[in-house]
C-alpha cells in the first residue's frame, strides 16, 4: 500500500503503525518509501518525535527497530547473500501477517 500511496501522491509522508517489530518489516516498509515506522505500543511521545521529525523530511525509526537494522547491516557480509525473508515478495510476506 505504500508503494502505491507514494506513487499517486510522491509529497505524501507515510508513516507505518506495525504490530509487527521485526527489523524486515521496518526495512521493507522504508523501501516501499514509508519515512517511518512504529510499533503501535510505541509511547504517546515517541508518536509526536515522529511525526515532527517526518513533517521536517527525516526518516524515523524506534531505537529498538534502529538497533535490529544497524546490527543486521553491519554483520552482514558483502559476499553473503541476503537471507530468505529478504527475498520474499510482499504478496508472500502477507501469510506471515
Amino acid at each position: 500500500m505504500t508503494e502505491d500511496i507514494r506513487s499517486l501522491a510522491p509529497a505524501t509522508r507515510v508513516l507505518i503503525f506495525s504490530m509487527h517489530g521485526e527489523d524486515v518489516y521496518a526495512e521493507r516498509a522504508l523501501r516501499a518509501g514509508a519515512m517511518g515506522y512504529l510499533m503501535k505500543d510505541e509511547s504517546a511521545e515517541n508518536i509526536f518525535v515522529a511525526i515532527d521529525r517526518i513533517l521536517q523530511g527525516e526518516v524515523f525509526v524506534s531505537d529498538r527497530i534502529k538497533g535490529r537494522m544497524l546490527h543486521r547491516f553491519v554483520s552482514r557480509r558483502s559476499d553473503q547473500p541476503s537471507s530468505l525473508i529478504d527475498r520474499l515478495s510482499d504478496r508472500e510476506m502477507e501469510g506471515f501477517d
